[in-house]
């Protein structure tokens, strides 16, 4: 699709103001006009979708502002109507619902469109300057291959065993790279933990030492010890395996 900019009088946007979006808002309808927005110029952004189909799953995309000033995320309505949403501050994240079929622009406070997020088929979508490629590195006994979580697109599980002596912390990885604690599993125990491909999680010791680190997708089971912590590889992947191929063999590194 072309990129093009669009302008609307200002009588034009207040009768949309007065407009009821459907039932299937994200949020709640819209009530005045400040949050009801001329288009935004989006010759910055490759739109293949320019407002929101009606019927799709509820789910919950995340947006990411790394560029050095706020940022604006706006709901393309069900007739392509730019809708306001949430101002993000550099260096903030939102985790926004929505329905698969919705579509998201997000602009700098000059209009000009940084990014597009398709519900459905993204679920995240980070504006700014690119990252400097990332470099696994090792924090305490852990090889870090990936600092925080890419999607939501893919549901998997991976099973945590402690066979250490105390109890250990089970932590996700968020969007943001923050850690976030889901669980302490007790000396001796296991846990299933519902999560997607993409998403790292940590192990920590009880003084917050990273004892092991997995990626979901990239790995099925992930055990740590008082020698070793190892990763039981599943059938679609090697992931952080250095070669291994075979569902049998484990990833040792040691504490």
């Amino acid at each position: 699709m072309k990129c093009f900019a669009l302008l609307f009088s200002a009588g034009a946007i207040a009768a949309m103001a007065t407009t009821a979006v459907s039932a299937q808002d994200v949020g709640s309808t819209v009530a005045n006009a400040n949050r009801l927005m001329a288009p935004a110029r989006v010759l910055a952004c490759s739109v293949t979708q320019d407002h929101s189909v009606i019927g799709g799953t509820a789910m919950t995309v995340t947006f990411l502002n790394e560029t050095n000033g706020p940022v604006t995320i706006y709901w393309l309505d069900y007739q392509g109507r730019h809708i306001a949403y949430k101002t993000l501050l550099a260096g903030q994240n939102a985790h926004q619902p929505t329905y698969a079929g919705h579509a998201w622009i997000v602009t700098d406070s000059a209009g000009n469109c940084l990014g597009y997020l398709l519900a459905g088929q993204q679920s995240f979508l980070q504006v700014g300057s690119v990252a400097t490629p990332f470099v696994p590195h090792q924090v305490d006994s852990c090889t870090v291959t990936q600092d925080y979580s890419l999607n939501s697109d893919t549901a998997t599980t991976i099973r945590f065993v402690n066979q250490t002596n105390s109890a250990v912390s089970v932590v996700w990885l968020d969007f943001a790279g923050n850690r976030v604690p889901y669980a302490t599993l007790p000396a001796g125990q296991s846990l299933t933990q519902p999560t997607f491909a993409t998403h790292p999680w940590e192990v920590l010791s009880p003084s917050g030492k990273c004892l092991g680190f997995l990626v979901a997708g990239q790995g099925s089971t992930l055990t740590v010890s008082n020698c070793a912590a190892y990763i039981l590889l599943d059938s679609r992947g090697s992931g952080n395996s250095g070669g291994l191929s075979n569902p049998a063999q484990a990833l040792f590194a040691s504490l």
